[in-house]
């Protein structure tokens, strides 16, 4: 599989958070051949709209996802419907285009994996890519929106996946899980994500009440008053087995101190903080 510079990438969302930074690294090492372009939630229905810019490409990252249903599109009942059709509709236009070789598909999420065990009753030691959140569970915690988006996110990831075996190799897919990402932007405006790291120092937003956080801006930003519930409590938390990324190589260059402080520091220049 050709991985150089040479190579043709195609990135949808690319005036979003993340896929105008994948953009930007794209072309700082090299990647002049790059066809990037917006879905609209309208577009992300109409295979039309992207089949020219997949074109000839050997590689497509998907970052554009509908995060909330049209309710003028009569095509899809809800947000799960739209975003399955979204997902399937950027790998058929791979295959159509005959070039791409691998669908990197950015708009997975962790929200589709859970340490819950498949009955929803016990917990797993730790969370890989074989843990998916039981969609039949019902949660005591959560809002329609946030129980909506799980839902439409895992699956949506599965639909694609599925394109590994559908077409035995001819395309091949994987998938990147964000959480929450932070970090400074290259957008006129201040991402909602940067925002929620940030959201204990400020007090006006959905409150990420995450007590790490909490301590770490209790820490290193002595200057804010962190509320007391962000700093108290057990330890809870989820483990990630990385053993697979490690073992190909990858290298985390990122820690939480450098997310939370550029998440800061942008909020700073956004005059947010």
């Amino acid at each position: 599989m050709k991985r150089n510079q040479n190579s043709r990438v195609c990135v949808t969302g690319a005036s979003g958070y993340i896929g105008s930074w994948l953009v930007r690294k794209l072309l700082e090492n090299g990647h002049t051949k790059t066809n990037w372009c917006y879905f609209k939630l309208i577009y992300i229905y109409n295979a039309i709209e992207f089949d020219a810019a997949i074109k000839g490409c050997d590689f497509v990252f998907h970052v554009a996802t509908p995060m909330l249903h049209d309710i003028q599109n009569s095509q899809y009942k809800d947000t799960a419907e739209a975003a399955v059709a979204g997902a399937r509709l950027i790998a058929e236009s791979c295959i159509r285009s005959g070039t791409v070789e691998r669908l990197i598909y950015c708009t997975a999420s962790i929200m589709a994996s859970s340490q819950l065990t498949e009955d929803g009753v016990g917990l797993r030691s730790y969370v890989d890519e074989s843990c998916w959140t039981p969609l039949d569970h019902s949660f005591t915690h959560g809002t329609d929106f946030t129980l909506g988006y799980t839902r439409s996110k895992t699956l949506a990831e599965k639909a694609v996946l599925s394109y590994n075996e559908k077409y035995n190799g001819e395309l091949e897919v994987v998938t990147l899980c964000f959480g929450l990402v932070g970090g400074e932007t290259l957008l006129p405006y201040l991402p909602l994500t940067v925002e929620v790291i940030f959201s204990q120092l400020r007090g006006n937003l959905p409150i990420l009440n995450v007590k790490g956080i909490g301590l770490f801006f209790q820490e290193y930003y002595p200057e804010y008053k962190i509320a007391k519930e962000f700093l108290e409590g057990p330890e809870i938390g989820t483990e990630y087995d990385f053993t697979k990324l490690i073992k190909m190589g990858f290298q985390y260059k990122y820690d939480m101190k450098k997310i939370v402080d550029h998440s800061v520091a942008c909020g700073r220049r956004f005059g947010a903080l």
